[in-house]
Order: structure tokens, then C-alpha cells, then sequence
């Protein structure tokens, strides 16, 4: 993948977090099956997280 932009862009913790929370079970369960190829079940949908960290600024 290839992008335009002339420097790169920083991502916050807070970003890598939100990113954690919504596809951290989900990315866990492709790199698990790619690595056991033998697995042919297909993955189920990932279970929702509670939110860990500050809430929304006011």
C-alpha cells in the first residue's frame, strides 16, 4: 500500500488503543489461524469489549 502524503502521521497511544479494543480479538484469531493452517473452522465473530481508559473530554 502506497500513500501520498508527504511526512509520515503520527498515531496517539489513544488511537492505538481504540484500535486495540475493536480488532485486537479479532486480528489475535487470524494471525492464531494463518499460523495453524491445519485449523479449518471459521472464526466467530468477535465479543465486545468494555471500554478501558479516560472517557470522552468535555
Amino acid at each position: 500500500m502506497f500513500d501520498d502524503l508527504p511526512e509520515v502521521v503520527p498515531v496517539t497511544v489513544r488511537e492505538l488503543d481504540t484500535i486495540q479494543i475493536h480488532l485486537g480479538d479479532l486480528i489475535d484469531r487470524l494471525i492464531a489461524d494463518a499460523a495453524s493452517a491445519t485449523d479449518s473452522n471459521p472464526l466467530p465473530p468477535p465479543t465486545p469489549k468494555a471500554h478501558r481508559g479516560p472517557g470522552p473530554r468535555s
